[in-house]
């Protein structure tokens, strides 16, 4: 469960998205004087309209058009006035979930078995994903702990192999949401050398449940090849950042569409990749909130299928001469 204050003594001590609803509950310091002021909370969709206030409400349930990219913002005003005490705090639904999705590559030695080990490692340069219950502090790998995206090989090359082509990496892969589900963002680099034909730019990808994969292109970002590759979307525009190899310098720039750039700037943020502890793994690029359809969803696409039990049909009777009518489907638990 993740905590936020506000410094008049209001928390935010648990969110969690629930179908079409956010299920919320806050929590009242001693600070805190329900008759000096009121306390609101309200929802913002992905545009930043609002889709839901409530007054004065600790605990409760708001009925909105519920997304993952909802934004939830709660405000101290002095009692039936429009005057902040303190600023707003203002936080993603999914923020504050317990469930989190990490993405990360590996060194490809559990590739082993199947690839030489010259080879394995390229395979590990793919985007593989790990999921926790427990706010993250552990993990627990998807698709066996293998990839779920892998750079296209270049047919392209002259000279090269016209069936196996140049073999290709995603570097940093990034997962993001966008408005309608997920985006990866990476860079690509080449199977035996850090420079590739596509320096500059990254490869975009968007999916509705990261299993199956659209890519939508190349975006060209900088005329140097790109490392550390973020995404974040709000009100309808995606903020991307980067970094380059000369001196790591981070800068970023907006896009609507993913096919060109404005806004472009230095960048302040500071790339820091998360913790991993996950066999294989070489280091995490990013982790996000999801909610818990999500999880389930995630790890049921991406897992082996469980066998909980077995049920018996009923019995069928049928008369002598006659069609039989059997169940037109089975279920496994």
């Amino acid at each position: 469960m993740t905590v936020k204050e506000i410094s008049n003594g209001v928390y935010i001590k648990s969110l969690e998205p629930n179908g079409s609803a956010i299920s919320y509950e806050l929590e009242a310091g001693d600070a805190f004087d329900s008759e000096k002021y009121d306390v609101y909370i309200a929802v913002y969709n992905e545009e930043g309209a609002l889709n839901a206030v409530v007054k004065n409400q600790m605990s409760g349930t708001i009925e909105t058009n519920s997304s993952a990219n909802e934004r939830i913002k709660v405000m101290v005003w002095e009692k039936d006035t429009m005057n902040p005490v303190v600023d707003a705090i203002e936080t993603s639904v999914v923020e504050t979930s317990v469930y989190k999705l990490m993405s990360y590559t590996t060194d490809g030695s559990e590739y082993y078995g199947s690839w030489s080990s010259a080879t394995a490692p390229i395979i590990g340069n793919s985007l593989h994903l790990a999921v926790s219950s427990d706010g993250g502090e552990t993990y627990t790998p998807l698709n066996y702990n293998t990839g779920v995206l892998y750079a296209e090989a270049d047919y392209s090359v002259e000279g090269g192999n016209p069936y196996k082509g140049v073999g290709k990496m995603l570097r940093d892969p990034y997962v993001f949401r966008t408005a309608t589900g997920y985006g990866v963002i990476a860079a690509r680099t080449d199977e035996t050398s850090d420079t590739d034909s596509a320096d500059g730019s990254v490869m975009i990808y968007t999916s509705e449940d990261l299993t199956d994969f659209e890519f939508a292109g190349y975006l060209t970002l900088d005329t140097a090849a790109i490392y550390e590759p973020a995404c974040v979307y709000e009100n309808g525009k995606y903020t991307i950042s980067w970094s380059t190899s000369d001196g790591r310098t981070r800068k970023y720039a907006v896009t609507e569409d993913f096919k060109s750039i404005g806004g472009e700037g230095a960048s302040d943020e500071v790339y820091e990749n998360p913790s991993i502890d996950i066999d294989h793994s070489v280091e995490a690029t990013n982790v996000i909130g999801i909610t818990a359809a999500e999880y389930k969803t995630l790890t049921a696409n991406l897992n082996a299928p469980i066998n909980t039990g077995v049920e018996e049909f009923e019995d069928v009777a049928v008369s002598a001469g006659a069609n039989a009518v059997l169940p037109e489907t089975a279920t496994a638990l």
